[in-house]
């Protein structure tokens, strides 16, 4: 039998997640947030959590469509918990899955929603970057880096370029070699994202 096409077959996911969704309270549909974010925050497998990662950001993603706004504070609260606890997340593996985290959650919006939340999530990133702290420097560049290259948001990024661009080129004067090695990739990112690739795609959590 021939295979359902990339259209249908989203279409399908769609409605599976939904249908799942019904059947959970707002109770359970909190742990299964708190769990997803607990395993992208903790894991440092890219096999791992790139299975982890289009299940959260599905979950999220079939919350928005319904009108819910959990997905908005779990966004807010991981960015809270990234920024207070820097410390306890690993560096290894660009940040592992804490970049993926945080794009599970912002690119399950769309429109002036996921305009706004850009926005404040790139405030709060760069306040991170420009900090003192190298770890919370190094993890803000290493999310950076994660939306940037993301092409479903990269119209909500697009006007957030220029401030990321500069974060990097200033980083690269960091005494520390692991913050200027985590500026140049979010500087490679950005100037893919400028000058275009023809070769270019999407990342995924195995990047």
């Amino acid at each position: 039998t021939p295979k359902p096409s990339s259209a249908a077959s989203d279409v399908y996911k769609r409605q599976h997640e939904v249908c799942a969704l019904s059947h959970m309270t707002e109770d359970t549909v909190q742990e299964a947030s708190d769990l997803f974010l607990t395993w992208l925050l903790s894991i440092r497998h890219r096999g791992a959590f790139s299975m982890v990662y289009p299940r959260y950001h599905g979950m999220a993603r079939a919350i928005c469509e319904q009108g819910g706004h959990g997905p908005d504070a779990w966004l807010k609260a991981c960015m809270e918990r990234v920024d207070r606890d820097a410390s306890q997340f690993s560096t290894t593996r660009r940040s592992a899955g804490l970049g993926y985290a945080v794009l599970a959650l912002l690119s399950a919006h769309k429109g002036k929603k996921l305009m706004d939340l850009t926005a404040s999530t790139m405030r709060r990133l760069l306040s991170m970057a420009m900090g003192h702290e190298c770890i919370r420097t190094i993890h803000a560049l290493n999310v950076m880096r994660v939306l940037v290259m993301d092409s479903s948001i990269a119209s909500a990024m697009r006007s957030h370029l220029g401030e990321a661009l500069a974060c990097a080129v200033t980083s690269f004067r960091s005494v520390h070699w692991s913050v200027r090695n985590a500026a140049m990739m979010l500087f490679s990112a950005i100037s893919t994202r400028y000058f275009g690739c023809l070769l270019y795609t999407s990342p995924s959590p195995r990047d």
